[in-house]
């Protein structure tokens, strides 16, 4: 069950990644003007959202837009209903549980990106560390702790 999480798990961050490039990349030849079922969507579920883009992708639209300070990227089906969305948010808006286990673990370690994701059933962060010989991409799971997602060591 574990390995069947970590494969889901990795194939989410790569598809993620994917997306935010394309999206963040410049390349807008799919980008669509906010408009529509799309539009209304991200509205209806995000009220605050500004400066919102909208990229159509076979069946879904990603959206990005800002809500607040932070970036986000959302999923939504053809009928506007939301599938997943991805924030950027800073260290301090972890929930404390979450950044205390953080920093007890990994306290020497510098924390470069946090993701939130969620989605209906799953709601977990994606955070990104470096320390002076790797990155660490880590996930939090359901029980309190993390999974290591990727390493990389420094050249």
């Amino acid at each position: 069950m574990k390995k069947i999480k970590i494969i889901l798990i990795s194939a989410l961050v790569l598809t993620t990644a994917a997306a935010t490039q394309a999206i963040a990349g410049g390349r807008h030849e799919n980008a669509i003007r906010p408009r529509g079922k799309a539009i209304t969507a991200v509205h209806q579920y995000f009220p605050a959202a500004s400066d919102v883009v909208l990229n159509e992708n076979g069946n879904y639209v990603m959206a990005k837009f800002t809500l607040g300070h932070d970036p986000v990227r959302a999923t939504f089906d053809s009928r506007g209903n939301l599938i997943n969305s991805f924030r950027t948010v800073r260290e301090s808006q972890l929930p404390m549980d979450v950044y205390l286990r953080l920093n007890s673990s990994y306290g020497t370690d510098k924390v470069t990106n946090v993701v939130e994701c969620s989605d209906l059933d799953t709601h977990f962060y994606v955070i990104t560390l470096e320390s002076n010989t790797q990155w660490i991409k880590l996930k939090t799971d359901g029980d309190g702790g993390f999974i290591t997602v990727q390493k990389f060591d420094k050249a």
